[in-house]
């Protein structure tokens, strides 16, 4: 297989997408460097006399905040279309910021649902085609122009055609639009595509094109679900180097969040998109796909989802496949959904679960009888009745977080849950002989840099026979190279690479599987499990730094997400939630942020107020 390097904004032009009362789409293309200023105005005004046609008194029956939208939108358009000097990038802008103010008169991707897209598409509404149009109409417009978020890396060159193919299906057969089906989806650029590169954000991978599609995405395409793109990472999943900014690689350079991509007068900071599946979640919470695909080896899926206010879920590993995934390690990795409601999350974390052959953890799938669940059924808030969670943090009466973490506790309550602590009231703690008031620290081991020798090595070795980069220790060189060709090209290193290059997996393979035994030991046995066992629970609930790491070393199961208009809490702070079955976190997660009286009621924009306050709750 011949490789090419391709660049995103080469690969696809991106079409403009229309709502029903368009006729025809207008192809525009990303590099605008060739269009005149004539032909973008003339689609530009085009447009204008679309969105002028709409009466008056159709529009009055909008809520205001789409009606007023498009009156913006189309006095900018005509302001701009008749100005001589306007350019064709200031003409094309304006064009897709009313486009996106039309498409919003049918959908508001911020509320709705894939259930909600679906019965669009089945009352005639919307199709597919027009539904993937309206997605590349969007990240032409806050991915490549306006807040430039930088969150997609590469799009799928056939997208439209499979979406038209999704069409042609559904007219045959009308009782396919359900689930992922014709469901635009954005994939972490570590996941391998045929015919789409594999990166890992890294300039030394930037050709690779692997051979296969990973399981994940083979279970992907077989619900119907059309692969949109690629997103942008912190690259090798944030194991090059320390003190590298989340959500940066030194392919692609650095994604922004979109509640907050640049910095407020008055203020010097910008809200971090967080990592490493930065372009995930800022392209979930930018609503540029109905749902995004990312990885974790230790809060990766969680925190991004936390800073972009979306959801989250870190499966337990092995439940979806991670063979064709540019790995960390293979004790911890897992991919997961990431999107702006819990039932799309359980929509899609239903469409990637399976047994892979090629990854041993999953073989357990079966044994364990979840082969085949659909996770979306578990959205029952009866679920939760007469369920022991314990309580493994509590925030000081006096701290801000204190009413917040209160009014999640009552929610799980309400629900029908019981909160466990110890018989003082007090916090659970992990077993800990030394001071049994007080969680262990986690041990200090080599186990996720002698995993990412051995598992990438293992990945590449998966790639064409006359793929140059074969171990590690090539990255490396490479990167070398590259950085004497191009000077300032890392500016943050690869001191973990180079680390991890020079470790002797043989020399180091008896420390190593001791390193296992101790963190399961950790995590497992005198961790979760132990607390689960003692106080026979269903799960556990807590402030955030007691859940994610010691859930990852033992390869739990975490939900993040945001709180919804249904809580009123006034200050925002972190929670966290563990539970030992999946249909009692997704079940959990539902109960915190979707009111079922009111399913579109998912997601909220975040205030100014909200930026240095964030709440996650992680299940």
């Amino acid at each position: 297989m011949k490789n090419k390097r391709r660049l995103r904004t080469k690969v696809l032009p991106i079409f403009m997408a229309v709502v029903m009362i368009l006729s025809s789409a207008v192809t525009v293309s990303a590099d605008l460097s060739g269009t005149s200023g004539d032909a973008m105005r003339h689609d530009l005004l085009a447009l204008v006399q679309v969105a002028k046609a709409i009466p008056q008194a159709e529009l009055a029956n909008y809520p205001a905040r789409y009606a007023d939208q498009l009156t913006y939108s189309l006095v900018k358009a005509e302001k701009l279309a008749g100005s001589p000097i306007a350019t064709a990038v200031q003409l094309n802008v304006c064009r897709l910021e009313l486009q996106v103010a039309l498409d919003s008169l049918l959908v508001d991707f911020q509320y709705a649902t894939m259930m909600d897209l679906q019965d669009l598409v089945k009352t005639g509404k919307l199709t597919y085609e027009k539904l993937t149009q309206m997605f590349l109409t969007r990240i032409e417009l806050y991915d490549l122009n306006t807040v430039a978020l930088n969150s997609v890396r590469i799009l799928n060159p056939n997208a439209l055609d499979d979406a038209k193919k999704c069409d042609a299906a559904y007219a045959l057969d009308p009782t396919v639009a359900k689930g992922m089906f014709g469901m635009p989806v954005l994939i972490k650029d570590n996941v391998n595509v045929l015919g789409m590169p594999t990166t890992a954000g890294s300039v030394a991978l930037a050709d690779n094109f692997a051979p296969y599609d990973a399981p994940l995405v083979t279970y992907l395409k077989a619900s119907g679900a059309i692969i949109l793109g690629k997103a942008n990472l912190t690259e090798y999943a944030n194991y090059i180097t320390n003190s590298m900014p989340a959500g940066y690689s030194s392919l692609a350079g650095q994604v922004r969040n979109p509640n907050r991509p640049v910095r407020l007068l008055g203020d010097t900071s910008t809200l971090s998109p967080s990592g490493s599946s930065a372009g995930s979640g800022a392209a979930a919470a930018a609503a540029l796909s109905a749902i995004t695909i990312g990885t974790e080896t230790s809060g990766s899926i969680l925190s991004p989802s936390g800073n972009n206010s979306i959801v989250g879920i870190k499966p337990t590993v092995g439940l979806i496949s991670r063979y064709g995934v540019i790995p960390i390690s293979s004790t911890q990795d897992t991919a997961g959904p990431m999107g702006r409601s819990v039932t799309d999350v359980a929509m899609l974390l239903t469409a990637l679960a399976g047994v892979d052959p090629n990854d041993p953890a999953t073989l357990g799938i079966e044994a364990a009888g979840v082969t085949g669940t659909d996770y979306t059924k578990s959205l029952k808030l009866g679920d939760l009745e007469g369920k022991r969670i314990g309580l493994i943090g509590i925030p000081g009466a006096t701290s801000a977080s204190y009413g917040p973490f209160q009014a999640a506790l009552k929610a799980l309550t309400d629900a029908g849950a019981e909160i466990v602590t110890k018989p003082n009231g007090t916090a659970l703690t992990y077993y800990n002989p030394s001071n049994p008031n007080s969680n262990p620290s986690s041990p200090s081991t080599i186990v996720l840099d002698y995993d990412f020798k051995k598992d990438l090595t293992a990945y590449l070795a998966t790639l064409d026979a006359d793929y140059p980069i074969k171990t590690l220790q090539d990255i490396v060189n490479f990167n070398n190279a590259y950085i004497q060709a191009h000077p300032g090209s890392f500016p943050y290193g690869q001191v973990i690479m180079i680390r991890c290059a020079a470790l002797d997996l043989e020399a180091q393979k008896e420390r190593y599987e001791a390193d296992l035994l101790r963190d399961k030991a950790y995590s497992q046995t005198n961790g979760i499990d132990y607390l689960l066992k003692e106080y026979e629970l269903d799960g556990l609930i807590g402030t955030g730094g007691n859940i994610t790491g010691i859930g990852a070393k033992a390869g739990r199961r975490i939900i993040e997400t945001r709180r919804s208009r249904s809580l009123s809490f006034d200050i925002l702070r972190r929670l966290g939630v563990v539970l030992k079955r999946a249909k009692y976190f997704i079940t959990a997660a539902g109960a915190f942020i979707e009111r079922p009286e009111d399913p579109r009621r998912i997601r909220r924009r975040l205030s100014d107020e909200d930026y240095l306050q964030p709440l996650l709750f992680e299940f």
